[in-house]
């Protein structure tokens, strides 16, 4: 997902509903906050409008809104770089077990079971010399 900006309802809700990482429940959570400030501006703006005095809760509201809906696309840029991270660490990780791998493969080569010389090979291939 390139940003909350721009998308429609069904467009997000369809990615939530993916098998994505982003967006997710921060964000979610975050989008949560800022449809209900923007109901409590609704009600403020139409008590204002019959005369009630709201003092500055439309201001407020609107305030809050703008808020959510920043913590909304930062929950969502936050956790695509986290999601990132862990695939790279991932990959690193993986990367270090097949050097490892590799490493008792060739250190094994030639020896038994319980390293005697001139028994079976040692199972691991030699794939990194």
């Amino acid at each position: 997902m390139k940003g909350l900006k721009g998308i429609s309802i069904e467009q997000f809700v369809g990615e939530l509903g993916s098998t994505e990482p982003v967006p997710g429940g921060g964000t979610t959570a975050a989008l949560t906050g800022a449809l209900a400030a923007a109901l409590v501006q609704k009600v403020a703006a139409l008590a204002q409008k019959r005369g009630r005095e709201v003092g500055e809760s439309v201001t407020r509201a609107a305030d809050f809104v703008r808020k959510f809906l920043e913590l909304a696309e930062a929950d969502a840029e936050a956790y695509a770089q986290v999601v990132a991270a862990q695939k790279k660490a991932g990959e690193e990780l993986e990367s270090l077990g097949s050097r490892r791998r590799c490493s008792l493969g060739n250190r094994a080569e030639g020896l038994g079971p319980h390293g005697l010389s001139g028994t079976a090979p040692h199972p691991l291939p030699k794939a990194c010399s």
